[in-house]
């Protein structure tokens, strides 16, 4: 792991390498080492350099269950979702079944958001007394911040119902899709167990053995190596 560009505190674990053995097959180690000793850089790919061949990450925790946003961050009683996990979480609300229509603006400062729930004829503004976040991915976040006037302001002038309201150029602009080549070889019986290769009865007792226990093939990931 590149200790420089990693922080080890915190709700979320990420599995990654050794720290996890039962996430990798022994068969995907020496695939790396393999790479490492051909002359291909070895080491942890959201480090210092993307490039090189690693052991797949992944966010499982040390009882190897996923560990969603959710589990790690949430965990309480939510307002507005039924059923939540265990602990109090007094400072969020989750408002399902809406989507944001306009980020409210004043003085190039944003006052907060208008979202619609879904079979509503009207609007319902909330307003913002520190900061607003957009995560809306990479394509619906330029596109919400183009419908509320930020962008390139003359595109944004010939847009019907669109108020320029601060020239931000390169919103909408320069979107890189991230290619990902999946590769499948096959190996030698029992050089490298998967759960592909198990019958019916061994593939139950290794759903069984991951969720009591934590090992087994059904803990393996399919994509166990990556190199970039």
């Amino acid at each position: 792991m590149d200790t420089a560009y990693r922080g080890f505190e915190g709700e979320w674990e990420i599995s990654i390498g050794d720290a996890m053995p039962s996430t990798h097959a022994p068969a995907a180690r020496r695939f790396v080492r393999a790479c490492s000793a051909a002359g291909m850089p070895a080491g942890d790919y959201n480090g210092s350099s993307p490039a090189r061949a690693s052991l797949s990450q992944y966010t499982i925790d040390s009882t190897a269950r996923r560990n969603s946003t959710a589990a790690a961050f949430l965990r309480g009683d939510v307002s507005g979702v039924p059923n939540a996990l265990s602990h109090t979480t007094k400072n969020l609300t989750v408002a399902t079944r809406c989507y944001v229509e306009h980020i409210v603006t004043k003085d190039k400062k944003c006052r907060g958001v208008l979202l619609r729930r879904h079979g509503d004829d009207h609007s319902t503004f909330i307003s913002s007394r520190k900061e607003t976040i957009l995560c809306a991915g990479a394509v619906q976040t330029p596109q919400l911040l183009l419908l509320s006037g930020i962008g390139p302001k003359e595109e944004l002038a010939q847009v019907p119902g669109v108020t320029p309201v601060h020239n931000l150029p390169g919103v909408g602009r320069n979107l890189q899709d991230h290619l990902f080549v999946p590769t499948l070889w096959p190996m030698k019986a029992g050089f490298g167990d998967t759960i592909a290769n198990t019958d019916q009865i061994g593939v139950q007792l290794s759903i069984l053995m991951k969720y009591f226990v934590g090992t087994g093939t059904a803990s393996l990931s399919p994509v166990q190596v990556r190199l970039s």
